[in-house]
């Protein structure tokens, strides 16, 4: 296998300037719903993209181009193939340092981070309470509402970069994802995004948000349901051939798996706003990861004052479960074969399926690494195992609060068998995540709240 580089420099706006067809090094990542910023040594930033430059053979017009906010693109191609942006996005310098190296080689080094790190940029500058920073509906409808008004014509004055970056409409929403609610008022947008995400992969329904590059000159938010890139694995529903990694077919080496317990959370008490007796406490639990064991109720309090919501805690509830799962890890490192190339086969954010010790796990290629030097280029990939929702519960305590949560319990682990009847009373409030059966009789009082999410 032969692959071949193109690299272009282009202005803050995207304008090309020079091609960069010479190089000493180039390394990048790429992490899903992260910009991939690492710690090196002594605890110093480690960016997701460096490029190194002999500086003697560089004009000195080319090297005063290297600025801040000049976009990097990477075009790759496999096999004398058609050159693709790898990982479909453009990078944005933010260091560049003049080196001279041990043997006197002297060098130009480029650090640069991913446009999904430009969400990062902003805070959700609205105050407590308004439409803009309190919001309920599904996972990636907030997420692009956010962007919107944060970063489009509704962001106001000095605040609008429209004409730059782009999202799509309201009218274009795909409405996928978890109904969640959620304050967020003056925190950072990429925070509240990735928070976003969490909480609805642990409500069953994962979204993926990232900044891409359609042509070199525009920029647009995007968001994914269910998988970042293109589903291979075998369980695929649209018909592809599947892609299945390794260690006997050699795709996979460096294989760690690893299971731990230690610090499970399987129900989390979200405390929000009042005081002492009057606190609004909400309960979401794991019935399921708790029933595996005798000793499995794994407790733990969040405190989430600032919001103002039921709704809103219980999701607070749910990012902290997605926190509180089982190290349940698969590390491997992937080897590019000819049944397996990555850019022909499989990509960064698809959905693979990955054989080892007897198990079938469909993962995620969650992060991918390219190192190219004058001796080759090195491709690895971090994969994860893909997660479905835990059935989690909502218990909102109040007066009869004893009784809602009989109603739970009966609800989530039995359901409700032919001839009985079960009443959520006033003021009492059930959520069922998932799918359950009711032969029997549900009766919801007057006051009283039931809400069935997929």
């Amino acid at each position: 296998m032969t692959t071949n580089y193109s690299i272009w420099l282009s202005s803050p706006t995207g304008e090309r300037v020079a091609v960069l067809d010479r190089f000493v090094r180039l390394e990048y990542r790429r992490r899903v719903n992260d910009p991939g910023f690492g710690v090196g040594l002594f605890g110093r930033v480690s960016y997701p993209f460096t490029l190194t430059l002999a500086l003697p053979s560089l004009p000195p017009s080319l090297v005063r181009l290297f600025q801040r906010d000049y976009r990097l693109e990477v075009w790759r191609s496999v096999d004398g193939g058609l050159l693709e942006l790898d990982t479909e996005t453009v990078w944005f310098i933010s260091q560049v340092v003049r080196r001279v190296m041990s043997k006197g080689e002297r060098v130009l080094i480029v650090y640069a981070e991913p446009a999904i790190s430009l969400l990062s940029r902003r805070v959700v500058a609205f105050a407590a309470g308004s439409v803009q920073a309190q919001k309920s509906g599904p996972a990636d409808n907030l997420m692009r509402a956010i962007v919107r008004e944060n970063f489009g014509s509704e962001s106001g004055a000095g605040r609008d970069v429209s004409a730059w970056l782009t999202v799509p409409p309201a009218g274009e929403d795909r409405s996928a994802g978890a109904t969640l609610s959620k304050a967020f008022a003056w925190r950072n947008v990429l925070t509240v995004l990735q928070e976003l995400a969490e909480a609805s992969a642990e409500a069953g329904g994962p979204i993926f948000f990232d900044v891409v590059a359609p042509t070199p000159a525009t920029l647009r938010f995007e968001t994914y349901a269910q998988v970042r890139g293109t589903d291979h694995s075998r369980s695929n529903s649209r018909g592809m051939e599947p892609v299945v990694l390794s260690v006997e077919m050699g795709t996979l080496t460096d294989v760690v798996r690893s299971v731990e317990w230690r610090e499970e959370v399987t129900a989390v008490y979200v405390a929000g706003q009042g005081a002492r007796a009057a606190r609004e406490v909400v309960e979401v639990t794991d019935t399921a990861r708790a029933a595996l064991v005798p000793f499995g109720r794994r407790e733990t309090l969040h405190d989430a004052r600032q919001v103002a919501v039921t709704t809103g805690l219980t999701d607070e509830g749910h990012a902290r479960l997605q926190a509180g799962q089982p190290a349940d890890t698969f590390s491997a490192r992937v080897v590019s074969r000819p049944a397996a190339l990555y850019g022909v086969h499989w990509r960064f954010g698809d959905r693979v399926t990955a054989e080892f010790g007897g198990e079938v796990m469909t993962c995620r290629v969650e992060q991918v690494q390219v190192s190219v030097t004058r001796d080759g280029e090195k491709v690895t990939a971090d994969l994860v195992l893909e997660r479905s929702g835990t059935g989690a519960t909502r218990l909102s305590r109040g007066a009869e609060a004893s009784e809602t949560e009989h109603v739970f319990q009966q609800v989530q682990q039995t359901g409700v068998p032919a001839g009985e009847f079960v009443l959520i009373p006033a003021s009492g409030q059930l959520v069922v995540y998932g799918r359950y059966t009711v032969a029997g009789t549900l009766h919801v009082a007057a006051g009283g709240e039931l809400r069935v999410l997929p």
